[in-house]
Order: structure tokens, then C-alpha cells, then sequence
């Protein structure tokens, strides 16, 4: 399971990209809005490890932002943060059901 909180994109996190990793930027800072999630998923995707057809459909990954979570939990409202966090948790708990009952 991929649960993608924060994507670094500056120039220091490429340090920690695999020699294989396909970098299509000419060096430059990339410019991300809202298609990152799918961005990272795709990066899993073609590296063989997740399958799916989107980031949406996907049942192991989960693309959260802490700080929205937590700022509709301030503010008491049940937003698009929190219901990804409560997708992320039923899959979560799903799959350590099935875990444990291998055990």
C-alpha cells in the first residue's frame, strides 16, 4: 500500500531518484498543480508497482494532505481531505483483515 502525503519536487529530492528513474525536466524545478497525484501514481504504475487505471480507482494508494485533514477537522467541516483520509482508512483496515487472517 502507497499512502503519498508530501512529493518533494526541488532540485536536493532528485539525489534520491534511482539512476533508472525517467527524468523528463531539463533540470528545472517541475511545475506541479493538480494532476500530481496521478504524476506519482503513474511513476509507481510504470515502475510495476501498483496496477490500476487511476489514482482514484486504485485501492493501494492514497494520495492524503495532512495539513487539509487536519484543517477540516479544526474547522469541523467534512470536506474532500477527509473523505480521502476515510477511504484510505476503510482500505487500510480491509487489508489488515485479510493479513491477519492468513495468520
Amino acid at each position: 500500500m502507497f499512502v503519498c502525503n508530501k512529493v518533494d519536487i526541488t532540485k536536493e529530492a532528485g539525489e534520491f531518484d534511482e539512476s533508472d528513474d525517467d527524468d523528463d525536466d531539463d533540470g528545472e524545478e517541475a511545475e506541479w498543480g493538480d494532476d500530481e497525484e496521478e504524476i506519482v501514481f503513474n511513476q509507481l504504475k510504470e515502475g510495476n508497482l501498483l496496477s490500476g487505471e487511476s489514482s482514484q480507482t486504485c485501492d493501494l494508494f492514497h494520495a492524503i494532505s495532512a495539513r487539509a485533514v487536519r484543517n477540516e477537522r479544526l474547522t469541523k467541516t467534512e470536506g474532500p481531505a477527509t473523505l480521502r483520509f476515510q477511504r484510505f482508512q476503510t482500505h487500510l483496515q480491509s487489508l489488515l483483515g485479510k493479513v491477519m487472517k492468513r495468520f
